[in-house]
């Protein structure tokens, strides 16, 4: 099993499968945005990016009140809400502003993003765009709970509205948290790609496959 980071292996302790770190290989193309957002010195407005991301019928019920917090505390806090909707999201957000932007632009932009379960996450904290965890549904997927010190969790709305109303902490040290979860790095200077092909060979050497398994494979590809 290849795993975008060492945080994952717990999902499968006591399976006796073999389990390969190779990290996320769309965290290392975010080069071109960190630099934007680098050189940004000053923003038009103050702006909270918002991740709606209920796709696949998972927990829609909530969708509804969730967005309603995050609405509430910008709102007291003093920013903008902008929403960046997953594709497979099918809600119906017409009474917020929905951006068409590309969210990596929208993170550029923003003061702060703000997410429940989501990769963007990750993708986020590359390009140096603040984030909070914002788990007020009951979320209990654990990876995203403990940000070691890389963001801010919050499980209410006055939770969220303190964080924002705080405003961005500076000094924020991403690279465990990145590290655990799927952001290579240009670990022992090799991408993900590179390192998804290496464990690939030494499976193969590892793994000897007789002719007999050979023709077996070649004549399943072409049935």
């Amino acid at each position: 099993v290849f795993l975008p980071g060492s945080f994952d292996k717990r999902y499968f302790e006591g399976t006796n499968q073999r389990l390969v770190v190779t990290g996320v290989q769309r965290l290392e193309g975010l080069s071109r945005w960190k630099v934007e957002r680098e050189q940004q010195t000053a923003r038009d407005r103050r702006m909270v990016v918002l991740n709606v991301n209920f796709s696949y019928g998972v927990l829609v019920d909530k969708r509804e009140q969730w967005i309603s917090d995050v609405h509430w505390a910008c709102r007291e806090a003093g920013y903008e809400l902008v929403i960046s909707q997953h594709p497979q999201d099918d809600g119906d957000l017409s009474s917020y502003e929905v951006s068409k932007k590309p969210l990596y632009d929208l993170l550029v932009e923003a003061d702060f993003f703000v997410s429940r379960f989501s990769g963007a996450i990750l993708e986020a904290l590359v390009i140096g765009c603040p984030v909070i965890y914002y788990n007020g549904h009951g979320e209990r997927i654990d990876k995203f709970y403990d940000g070691l010190g890389a963001y801010d969790s919050a499980k209410t709305r006055e939770e969220l509205f303190g964080l924002l109303r705080a405003g961005p902490q500076r000094g924020r040290n991403y690279a465990k948290f990145l590290t655990e979860h799927g952001w290579a790095g240009g670990v022992a200077g090799k991408s993900s790609v590179e390192q998804t092909v290496d464990a690939i060979v030494d499976i193969l050497r590892e793994t000897p496959c007789d002719a007999v398994r050979l023709e077996q494979f070649k004549a399943s590809l072409l049935s």
